[in-house]
């Protein structure tokens, strides 16, 4: 089995505050929160299915599966998390109304739609992990081809998920790095 890797993103809460108004920063701050507990989540689906994958190796069914059911747990609970976090970046994106410069403001808000698109595809992520688990299951279950057949489609396609969240993730960070240089 392949690793499913996610490099996630964090909303940087290292800003000046006396920059930004308070309600800007705190916000930014509580996404930065929700967003490292999704990395965390994520990585802890990863963990997970490299433990299943051990146990499939040694011939441990009872164990893979038991193992993919925590993957698929940790996966619901940062497709959760994602929802969450739209509603701090709305409350993001509401406060920028008070950054004084418009020139911050169009920054701002063009990186926080980067955001929403990112979080957008994180949620079509865990979506295609799910798919991937349950195929995965199926296989250990039941050690059919057609089953391991669409294991291996659903990683794939979370892969390329991974690669346009990986490429929207470094805009974001570039669109982020805009946003927090001081002006000249």
């Amino acid at each position: 089995m392949v690793g499913v890797g996610l490099i996630a993103y964090a909303v940087g809460a290292g800003i000046a505050a006396s920059r930004f108004p308070a309600e800007f920063t705190a916000a930014r701050r509580d996404a930065a929160m929700v967003s490292q507990e999704i990395t965390n989540l994520t990585e802890l689906t990863g963990r997970k299915l490299a433990d299943a994958n051990a146990a499939d190796l040694a011939g441990d069914a009872a164990r893979t599966v038991a193992l993919i059911e925590e993957a698929r747990g940790a996966n619901r609970d940062a497709h959760a998390k994602a929802f969450e976090l739209t509603e701090h970046l709305r409350k993001l994106a509401e406060s920028l109304g008070g950054v004084a410069s418009a020139d911050k403001q169009r920054e701002g808000s063009s990186a926080i739609a980067l955001a929403l698109a990112l979080v957008s595809e994180f949620v079509e992520y865990t979506g295609g992990v799910e798919t991937f688990l349950n195929a995965l299951e199926r296989t250990t279950r039941f050690r059919g081809e057609t089953d391991r057949s669409a294991a291996a489609a659903a990683l794939r396609a979370v892969n390329e998920r991974v690669a346009a969240i990986n490429t929207l993730n470094a805009s974001f960070r570039a669109a982020m790095g805009t946003f927090d240089a001081p002006e000249e």
